[in-house]
């Protein structure tokens, strides 16, 4: 995943990725690139089953990059093949803490824990407020394609 990059990188880099996606066709000018809002991400990560882990009901240590995997740092997507979701969503517990589009109590709305997080804080409903200008290792992005109606 890509870390280090504060909320206001993650949205500059969704809005340059609109544009080179539109100058070549992969998404239509009636599309946009962003962060997926607090709503998106957990459907993505618990599906419509509303699953506490993107994989199931319970926590299994081989199926995310969490504290009880003891790496101590961010590892490349698709490390825990069995962790994603039954959707084919891959990373959504553990890893990177991402960005997403809401506001939290504490500042912008981080979802899905991180590498040092345990099993515990990276449930699907585990959130987390930073300030849209803070950058580390634990904090990264994912973006999706949605049509522009539907900001």
């Amino acid at each position: 995943p890509v870390v280090g990059v504060s909320w206001y990188e993650a949205n500059a880099y969704c809005t340059w990725l609109t544009e080179q996606l539109r100058q070549t066709g992969a998404i239509s000018a009636q599309e946009l690139v962003r962060l997926p809002t607090e709503a998106e991400w957990v459907l993505a990560a618990g599906g419509t089953q509303k699953r506490p882990y993107p994989w199931g009901k319970r926590f299994d240590a081989a199926k995310a990059n969490t504290a009880e995997s003891a790496l101590k740092q961010p590892t490349p997507v698709h490390m825990y093949p069995t962790g994603a979701t039954r959707e084919g969503v891959w990373d959504l517990a553990g890893n990177v803490w991402e960005w997403s589009q809401d506001d939290g109590e504490w500042g912008k709305l981080l979802c899905g824990g991180a590498y040092y997080s345990d099993k515990g804080k990276v449930v699907v409903s585990s959130r987390y407020g930073d300030s849209p200008v803070d950058r580390n290792y634990g904090i990264g992005f994912r973006c999706l394609v949605v049509p522009i109606s539907h900001r």
